[in-house]
């Protein structure tokens, strides 16, 4: 059997690059070339990340028929760290990648972010299991923590942040200080509106009071006369 050549027909399928796959197993993109072109032979383990990466597994790899999985647990997910980007991702579902909907479950390290991903068809959707989250769609960003959910086409370019407890707060401080300073103003030009009435009503009265007093005086003059 010709194990290289299956392999790039299960990559080729998929949609994946070399790099691609050899960045999902954790391996160096000419490993996976000389893998594909059978110079090499690799390791069971090897073997079994590779195929895992590509959505099946030994027994159907080699022909032999298996009934579909239905319920996954902690023992099944593919598990990827990058400690330079701080992140984890676990493929919760490994077979899933010849679906049409790959579920994964990201952890995000305080300050950490996911690669910027292109546009793409489809939609991707998240729940927040902890933390918060600011998900950045092209110059867009929105803000999700525990317990809220988040959807939307990968029409631009996107990627997850955790900015941290810290970062957090601080933009939610500049937030609330924005919203304060506009309502400051309101209440400055409501307060000057008053000021003004206040004003004119003093003139009118001042003025109704000066033209009761310059009648009065004109009583007396007509009476000496």
């Amino acid at each position: 059997m010709e194990i290289g050549k299956k392999i790039r027909e299960l990559r080729m399928r998929k949609g994946l690059t070399q790099e691609e796959l050899a960045n999902r197993s954790e391996l160096s993109k000419g490993f996976i070339s000389q893998l594909e072109n059978d110079v090499t032979s690799p390791s069971i383990a090897t073997l079994v990340d590779v195929l895992t990466c590509l959505g099946t597994d030994l027994k159907t790899f080699f022909g032999e028929e298996q009934d579909n999985q239905i319920v996954f647990c902690e023992e099944d997910y593919f598990v990827k760290t990058d400690e330079a980007q701080g992140n984890e991702i676990a493929w919760i579902v490994p077979n899933a990648q010849k679906n049409r909907m790959e579920p994964i479950r990201l952890t995000l390290q305080s300050g950490a972010c996911t690669e910027v991903d292109s546009p793409h068809e489809g939609e991707e959707f998240g729940y927040v299991l902890s933390g918060r989250v600011l998900i950045h769609l092209g110059d867009e960003c929105h803000k999700a923590k525990k317990g809220e959910s988040f959807y939307y086409p990968a029409s631009c370019d996107h990627y997850l942040e955790n900015p941290g407890v810290q970062a957090w707060n601080q933009q939610l401080k500049t937030e609330a200080k924005s919203t304060t300073y506009l309502s400051g103003v309101e209440v400055v030009l409501e307060e000057g509106e008053k000021v003004l009435r206040k004003k004119a009503a003093k003139t009118a009265a001042k003025g109704a009071k000066s033209a009761a007093k310059g009648a009065a005086e004109g009583r007396r003059r007509r009476r000496r006369g």
